[in-house]
């Protein structure tokens, strides 16, 4: 089941086709061949060089050795007329092939265009890189094969290029699984990192420092892709392995991001964040957060709600990759079990999984709200298990308050362990290098007896978000507010008397304006404003939410005047919010931004 569950994790996950996942062995000899990515790749500060001190420090016995075979504007042609000058001349044991930006790019870029040069076909481009592999294995050399990255970071869809280096990084990712090759999918990766990072939708700055060549960031988080593919250890944690996707689970959840993107959205948000339908990617799982359980729910429905059963309506192969995609978005603990052992068995031996392991609980809760919380006059120790989703690899630690002792254990080792009756010098509290994936995860308390539980605790990214461990339960009614914060909102959330695809843009001088998405109307407006989304949580936020504030009696009419209107996407800039539609047949922004402390106007760009 774990191994399973890895498969689904978010971002990439660990299995691969073909050849497996292997260490590193002594004297190997990798090669990249690309572009001018891979160019920079090699230079101080690249990627490649950043892989190859990494491999020299974790494992310098080896006498391993990382070379760049990179040429700026180059394209699969290129690369396949230099491949044995360049690759096959070196003697290598595995090629990482990263290559597919120009075939794209020069299709559109106007320097390339105005001197009559052209991108690489798909036709091409596929048969281009069945050859190069062809070739490198034949001479007994592994593949890794990746994906193209970025032409503009916008994390909305809207890059120029966006829609054909999806069609081509799906060609690479169809090769890959064809040819036995393991696929590290670095353009899945990216998006992912885009929409976590880039919450003004920039066009360049995040990763690249000009829409396609990497900054420091990008060829940082090039090589920790880059070293989960050599089942290389970063610090003192297993190697980040499951960034490498198999081709076939990475196109299982693109299949099943199309499949939510064309049913899904209108109820629970394009981002999964919840509307008329509850959210997909909060803690709160009333029918449970297991693949199992999502697949049950999307398989048979949930009576007395809107939700269906989709079981005869779709073939199972997509909706397999609908559970796979909801799986890839999850960040936090996920299948949270709380369970209670007697305190006499336990008294003066140090907590682990084996000693819980030898004896009966008293009792065992699943915990849809997947935090930890306590009835009152809980006597007893607590073992807590669940899965850990992390989006992001980097460094995390535990963040656990001091009351009682505590052994936590991450993929069976102990990484936490705190005693109030020890000194603190005997506290464990490591610094983890955690790879985008799903862990194990044993929380071991004691605490001495009173009215109530006092254990709480979080585990905190370095410079990044923190998750909650511990939270209150959430059987019944919990009012949850949102309010405009400096910068503008744009929500869907379902308001009772509006349409459910409404857009709610909450500006920040706390109006709020409800805009049809349908028809390019001002539908209502409020002045002093919040959504009051106060949510039945055992049906899984299934009631509308509500609008506190002064209605606007005069509306600002959108300019809006047009036999079409056609909805494509929104977002926002600074206090603005911008939403762009076809309006009889061009494409167009409406506008709406603050105007004075209780007031919006709207313009059409």
């Amino acid at each position: 089941m774990n191994c399973l569950i890895r498969l689904l994790a978010v971002a990439l996950s660990a299995l691969t086709l073909g050849w497996s996942q292997e260490s590193l062995k002594e004297n190997e000899r990798i090669v990249f061949l690309g572009d001018s990515i891979t160019a920079a790749g090699a230079r101080p500060g690249g990627y490649i060089t950043l892989a190859a001190k990494q491999v020299e420090e974790v494992l310098p016995e080896l006498n391993v050795k990382l070379i760049g075979a990179g040429i700026g504007g180059h394209k699969v042609p290129d690369c396949q007329r230099r491949l044995q000058k360049d690759v096959l001349d070196h003697k290598p044991t595995l090629v990482f092939i990263y290559i597919g930006i120009n075939d794209v790019w020069h299709w559109t870029h106007p320097k390339v265009v105005a001197r009559g040069k052209k991108g690489t076909t798909p036709e091409d481009f596929e048969n281009g890189l069945r050859d190069m592999i062809a070739k490198i294995q034949g001479v007994g050399a592994r593949v890794i094969l990746c994906t193209p990255t970025v032409i503009g970071e916008k994390s909305d869809g809207s890059n120029p290029d966006d829609a054909r280096l999806d069609e081509y990084a799906g060609i690479s990712r169809r090769v890959a699984k064809d040819t036995n090759s393991q696929l590290l999918d670095l353009r899945k990766g990216f998006i992912d990192y885009l929409k976590n990072h880039n919450p003004t939708n920039l066009s360049e700055g995040i990763l690249t420092s000009d829409s396609v060549h990497m900054n420091e960031r990008g060829n940082q988080l090039i090589a920790e892709f880059v070293l989960g593919a050599l089942n290389v250890a970063t610090g003192n944690r297993p190697a980040p392995s499951n960034h490498i996707a198999s081709a076939e689970t990475s196109e299982s959840i693109e299949r099943g991001r199309a499949v939510y993107s064309q049913l899904c959205f209108n109820c629970h948000g394009p981002k999964l964040d919840g509307g008329q339908g509850p959210s997909l990617v909060d803690e709160y799982w009333q029918h449970g957060s297991s693949p199992d359980a999502i697949l049950r729910v999307i398989d048979k429905g949930v009576p007395g709600s809107p939700m269906i059963g989709y079981e005869a309506v779709f073939p199972e192969a997509d909706r397999l990759a609908l559970r796979d995609f909801i799986l890839s978005e999850q960040t936090g603990m996920r299948e949270v079990v709380r369970s209670v052992y007697p305190e006499e068995y336990f008294k003066d031996k140090r907590l682990t999984p084996a000693l819980f392991d030898s004896v009966e609980s008293l009792s065992q809760t699943p915990l849809p709200e997947n935090l930890y919380h306590f009835e009152r006059n809980t006597r007893g120790l607590m073992r807590g298990q669940s899965k850990l989703y992390i989006k992001e690899t980097g460094k995390y630690h535990f963040g656990i308050r001091v009351i009682g002792r505590t052994s936590i254990f991450l993929n069976g080792e102990e990484v936490h362990y705190s005693d109030q009756k020890v000194d603190k010098k005997q506290h464990i509290n490591k610094t983890l290098e955690l790879s985008a994936g799903v862990h194990d995860l044993e929380i071991l308390h004691e605490e001495p007896p009173t009215h109530s539980y006092k254990f709480h605790g979080y585990l905190q990214k370095v410079g990044g978000e923190r998750m909650m461990l511990t939270g209150r339960s959430l059987q019944g009614n919990i009012p949850k507010v949102i309010k405009a914060g400096p910068t503008a909102m744009v929500v869907r959330k379902w308001i009772a008397d509006l349409p459910p695809r409404a857009l709610m843009c909450l500006l920040p001088n706390q109006v709020i304006v409800a805009f049809d998405a349908d028809s390019g109307e001002i539908l209502k407006a409020w002045h002093s404003a919040e959504i009051n989304q106060t949510p039945s949580l055992p049906d899984r936020s299934q009631k509308p939410s509500e609008i506190n504030g002064e209605v606007i009696a005069e509306l600002v009419l959108s300019g809006v005047e047009a036999e079409h209107f056609q909805f494509r996407h929104y977002q926002t800039d600074g206090g603005k919010a911008i939403i762009t539609a076809l309006i009889d047949g061009d494409l167009k922004n409406v506008v709406i931004e603050p105007e004075g402390d209780q007031s919006y106007q709207v313009t059409v760009q």
